[in-house]
């Protein structure tokens, strides 16, 4: 039994380790000091290696390992991380930010172009009367030759599409969208406000005593143009409010 014993102490080796000296049969031999350790510790960093000044093809052992920048830990491997704020590289332990005490840094954002809003161009007085044509509601015995289109504003909020006899005078129109929308009607009475409509390109009122067709002659306002029903006292109103939308 002793001998046989024996034989087996003969065929295992002791760990190099001063600390451990644990019989191992299948020990491991360290490639930088080539002694034999246990499986606790096989790998340099775990004894007390004495690493040897060797190169291999010209290249140091040690190439690809780093130490770890913060000064308390003097961690050695090759898995360091960069801080993205100082650019130092650290162990996992310590490669966020608040674990090696680094001062954020406000990173600048580049300022994104803003593009600049192009403003819709005008519609023709031929595409606005060809849009206004698709949904304009009227009398559908009005004869399409003698039609009249407008987009009618009866407030800077509310607009409607409509088309009416061209044979109309002005104050025929207004006497009908007045009926047509309740508004009080005092036109033929000593009223300094009348009731009126007006052109919504320069503000200027139509002359009551004309014919529709004849203002589409002397160019007062266009066949598919824009008109601001309003009461007021004056024969030029300031239009701005009244954003009118031809879809």
């Amino acid at each position: 039994m002793s001998s046989a014993r024996h034989s087996l102490m003969q065929i295992g080796q002791h760990c190099a380790e001063s600390d451990c000296n644990q019989l191992d049969f299948l020990p491991f031999k360290c490639r930088e000091c080539n002694k034999n350790y246990c499986p606790l510790h096989r790998f340099p960093d775990k004894h007390h290696c004495i690493l040897k000044e060797t190169k291999i093809l010209g290249l140091d052992t040690n190439i690809g390992k780093q130490e770890c920048a913060l000064e308390s830990c003097k961690t050695v491997d090759i898995l360091l991380s960069q801080c993205r704020v100082c650019l130092k590289t650290y162990c996992l332990s310590h490669r966020h930010p608040p674990d090696h005490g680094c001062e954020t840094k406000t990173v600048s954002k580049p300022k994104i172009e803003q593009k600049q809003i192009k403003q819709k161009k005008p519609l023709t007085p031929q595409v606005q009367l060809m849009k206004l044509k698709l949904s304009a509601q009227g009398d559908q015995g009005i004869p399409s030759q003698h039609r009249a289109y407008f987009l009618l504003m009866s407030s800077p909020e509310k607009q409607e599409k409509l088309f009416f006899d061209q044979r109309w005078t002005v104050g025929r129109l207004v006497d009908y969208l007045a009926k047509k929308y309740g508004i009080l009607n005092t036109n033929n009475a000593q009223d300094l406000e009348k009731l009126g409509l007006y052109k919504h390109e320069n503000g200027q009122r139509l002359p009551f005593s004309e014919h529709i067709e004849s203002c589409f002659k002397s160019k007062l306002v266009n066949n598919g143009g824009i008109l601001i029903l309003l009461k007021s006292a004056s024969d030029k109103i300031d239009t701005a409010e009244y954003e009118p939308n031809v879809v």
